[in-house]
């Protein structure tokens, strides 16, 4: 699994104490929200996207492994 560091400690710190993965997701579109489009603050809204993608990319790739477990009834 990929790891993605949000390189201002702000946007940092309103992740990390989001909770779930919804929360989580919730915060991530609503920093990038409140900086797109903000002069200046392109490259803090091309951050927080990737950790969007990467948020969906990991909770699809665990809903798929998931779904393996159940299918084939395997144990971890």
């Amino acid at each position: 699994m990929a790891t993605l560091t949000l390189s201002n400690p702000e946007d940092r710190d309103a992740v990390t104490n989001a909770g779930d993965v919804e929360q989580v997701m919730a915060t991530l579109i609503r920093l990038a929200n409140d900086y797109r489009g903000r002069a200046g603050y392109e490259g803090r809204v091309a951050e927080l996207d990737a950790a969007m993608d990467a948020v969906d990319t990991v909770t699809a790739a665990d809903l798929n492994e998931l779904t393996t477990h159940v299918r084939t009834g395997a144990s971890r």
